[in-house]
C-alpha cells in the first residue's frame, strides 16, 4: 500500500510459485518445524515484473517440488535473490545506522568492509541476533556476485544515505 500510496507500481510475487525453491531447514538436535531453506532461486517471475515496470514485492516462502511450503527468513531471502539477479547492489534496511563492533555503542559502526573483514568477524561472534541474518544475507549477496551490499538505518533517505557512506558497506 505505501509503495502504490507514493506512486510506485507494486506487484505482489508468492515466493512459494516458483520463486523460492527450499527445502527443510535441518538443525542437529532439533525440529524447527516448516521453516525452510533457499536450495535454487527462479528469478523469471521477478525479471518479467522488472520489465512491466512494476515494484515486484515478494512473500519469503519457498516450496520443494512436491509444494510442501517453507517460511524463509526474510533477509535471507532477499540476498539470495539479489545474488540471482545480479544487482548492482544490496541494501538492507534496519533500525541502527551502521553494523557495529559493539551492540551497545553506537560510536563503534563498521562504514566499510572487505568480504573476508566480515566473515572474520562474523566467526568471532561480533555479529549477533536480528544483525546475524541481515550479515548474512549480505555476504551471500556479495559471494554470489553483487559487487557492494549495504546494511543500514530506516528513514526518509537512509538509503540514498548508506550510498554516500552513512551505512555499513561490504565488497568484495
Amino acid at each position: 500500500a505505501a509503495l502504490r500510496a507514493a506512486g510506485g507500481k507494486a506487484q505482489r510475487v508468492a515466493g512459494d510459485e516458483g520463486v523460492f525453491i527450499a527445502r527443510k531447514l535441518a538443525i542437529h538436535g532439533g525440529d524447527l518445524g516448516f521453516v525452510g531453506e533457499i536450495v535454487e532461486v527462479d528469478t523469471a517471475t521477478i525479471r518479467a515484473a522488472l520489465e512491466s515496470g512494476a515494484i515486484p514485492v515478494v512473500s519469503p516462502i519457498g516450496a520443494d517440488r512436491s509444494g510442501q511450503r517453507y517460511n524463509i527468513n526474510a533477509d535471507t531471502a532477499a540476498g539470495a535473490l539479489a545474488a540471482a539477479l545480479g544487482v548492482a547492489a544490496y541494501v538492507a534496511v534496519t533500525d541502527v545506522m551502521r553494523v557495529r563492533m559493539d551492540r551497545a555503542d553506537a560510536a563503534s559502526g563498521i562504514a566499510r568492509m572487505t568480504l573476508a573483514e566480515a566473515e572474520r568477524l562474523r566467526a568471532r561472534g561480533v555479529f549477533a541476533d536480528g544483525m546475524l541474518p541481515k550479515i548474512d544475507a549480505a555476504l551471500a549477496a556479495v559471494r554470489g556476485g553483487v559487487p557492494r551490499a549495504f546494511i543500514c538505518g530506516a528513514g526518509a533517505g537512509s538509503v540514498r544515505a548508506a550510498f554516500a557512506g552513512a551505512g555499513t558497506e561490504i565488497v568484495p
